[in-house]
């Protein structure tokens, strides 16, 4: 039987003729495999990411942290700290280390991180990919998707209109193809934004600016990239990359995971450890 990891066709989404998107199950080893074969055997020109773009640049120089695990932790000015913890079969740190070691660009595009919207909701082992396409379980979860309450669904559309109008503008001024690895929870919007037109875009934008009514957007990328950029004496890369840029005084620490404290990884420290070498 066909294993639908290792030997199936790349299940990669289409979202614009440009974008290509991969959905994720975080910590998920069988994903992890499917995002090394799609650099193996479709090679993007750029990834973007479902990661804090507050931490862009600090998880460039964690990842040199290659043999260890790597954390990014943030001491906030209010509120608790966070951290976040640079799994290696974690799928989307799998993404950022294999852009880096392409020498592509890479950006990461979720903002709110700040904002709590936990979720938990059943999902098979992805064990089952094996034998079952990712794509297939991709369309039966938007099927049959569980609703979150709606403060985490009011969280989650600014933070999906955020990452597609990210997109937007890095497709303007990048060739493809742009890989995309976003939770499978979070793709279906986006890639429903992305594939609306002109007209339907801005409407939605409207839309949302109304729900948050009297409070202005938290997130937003909004302006139309050809005419700032017309005004603008940056390259369009450098304008994308200063418009994805969050300043914040939060103090942040990048540091190495113990060994003893394993059982906060997804996977066993063991996997993770021959994942680093088989790669």
């Amino acid at each position: 039987m066909l294993n639908q990891v290792t030997d199936g066709a790349l299940p990669l989404i289409e979202l614009t003729d440009k974008i290509v998107g991969l959905p994720v199950v975080h910590g998920s080893i069988e994903i992890t495999i499917l995002v090394r074969r799609i650099f193996e055997e479709r090679p993007p020109a750029a990834v973007v990411l479902e990661l804090p773009t507050e931490l862009q640049h600090h998880l460039r120089e964690a990842i040199d942290f290659a043999s260890s695990y790597p954390i990014i932790k943030t001491h906030a000015i209010s509120g608790p700290d966070r951290y976040l913890i640079l799994e290696p079969l974690e799928p989307l740190i799998e993404g950022y280390r294999s852009a880096v070691e392409a020498s592509i660009p890479v950006y990461c595009v979720d903002r709110l991180t700040k904002v709590p919207s936990f979720f938990e909701e059943s999902f098979p082992d992805t064990y089952s990919l094996i034998h079952y396409p990712l794509n297939d379980l991709y369309q039966k979860y938007r099927s049959t998707k569980a609703e979150a309450p709606v403060e985490i669904q009011l969280i989650d559309r600014v933070r999906e209109f955020s990452m597609a109008d990210a997109l937007k503008h890095i497709s303007d001024v990048l060739p493809g193809p742009i890989l995309f690895l976003c939770g499978i929870r979070h793709l279906a919007e986006v890639e429903w934004r992305l594939k609306l037109s002109d007209e339907d875009y801005q409407s939605s934008i409207e839309e949302l600016k109304s729900i948050l009514n009297p409070h202005e957007a938290i997130d937003r990328i909004s302006n139309d990239l050809q005419s700032v950029m017309a005004d603008s004496d940056q390259e369009p890369l450098d304008y994308v990359s200063n418009l994805l840029e969050v300043t914040s005084s939060d103090e942040v620490e990048i540091s190495s995971l113990s060994v003893e404290s394993g059982e906060v990884l997804f996977q066993p420290g063991f996997f993770n450890e021959r994942w680093l070498e088989l790669r």
